[in-house]
């Protein structure tokens, strides 16, 4: 099963470069992160090949986000937030829907792209992975905006 998640890893690494120009990196300890301003992707190559196939889907939605057609473009959020996705340092609600908008918008649009270009992955994983990121993005959002006036140390992003 490995095999199979490393050639999917290694067939989106090469549709991204061929299609975007997207050079994918895989560094060790590394943080999983997509640079539009030198169209790089950093993958941790510590992860298992699920994982890194995974990582590799998400971070490609990001790609489509910054670098697709005007339709996808325009379904981001616009204005000063628009390119905000660092759920650390948002201060406002209106930062936080647009995290919020930006990263399951990513999420859905690599998974798309993954489906369509028939590579196998685990689903059931993905929405694991989407769900708990997501969760994370919401409950350090919701932290940062109201801070001690909410509790919400009781969300916990693994279930």
């Amino acid at each position: 099963m490995s095999n199979q998640y490393k050639a999917g890893f290694n067939f989106l690494k090469l549709f991204l470069d061929k299609k975007y120009g997207v050079k994918v990196t895989q560094v060790s300890g590394a943080e999983d992160a997509w640079y539009p301003a030198i169209k790089k992707i950093i993958i941790n190559n510590d992860l298992q090949w699920r994982e890194r196939l995974l990582a590799l889907i998400h971070e490609s939605g990001h790609v489509q986000i910054d670098l697709e057609a005007d339709t996808v473009k325009n379904m981001k959020c616009t204005g000063s937030f628009s390119s905000y996705t660092d759920s650390n340092n948002v201060r406002s609600k209106k930062q936080l829907v647009h995290v919020l908008n930006e990263e399951l918008m990513a999420w859905n649009l690599g998974k798309n792209l993954a489906v369509n270009l028939n590579i196998q992955f685990d689903n059931h994983r993905l929405e694991e992975i989407t769900t708990r990121c997501i969760m994370s993005y919401v409950k350090h959002g919701l932290k940062n905006v109201y801070g001690k006036t909410i509790d919400v140390d009781v969300i916990d992003p693994r279930t």
